[in-house]
């Protein structure tokens, strides 16, 4: 559909990537079976300028906490991993309880501190 809609598109081995015509809309598609059910809890909403389904709050975690944990994936990629559950978890604290115990202790522990 995507590609009815003019996007340009590029297929990678767990995903699909799309670009917008004349906007910095990136959309990133993952393949992978373990996502799917993200697809029943994600809403509609406009994003620069373009309605597209994004993926809950807690599906976005789920999905980078998978990522974080994949012994396979490369270790700069995991980091970034870690930065993006660290962003989430100092600004939606709820989200911890999800968390590996060491790094939902670090983040708390990094909150007091500021």
């Amino acid at each position: 559909r995507l590609k009815e809609d003019g996007f340009k598109t590029e297929e990678h081995a767990h995903s699909v990537n799309a670009t917008a015509p004349e906007s910095e809309l990136r959309i990133q598609c993952t393949t992978d079976e373990g996502y799917q059910t993200f697809l029943d809890r994600a809403q509609d909403d406009d994003v620069l300028g373009t309605r597209v389904r994004v993926a809950s709050l807690i599906d976005v975690a789920q999905g980078k906490l998978w990522a974080y944990a994949d012994p396979h994936r490369r270790l700069s990629k995991r980091k970034k991993d870690e930065l993006d559950l660290v962003r989430l978890g100092e600004h939606y604290p709820d989200l911890l309880s999800l968390y590996p115990p060491e790094l939902a202790e670090q983040i708390r522990r990094s909150s007091l501190n500021n």
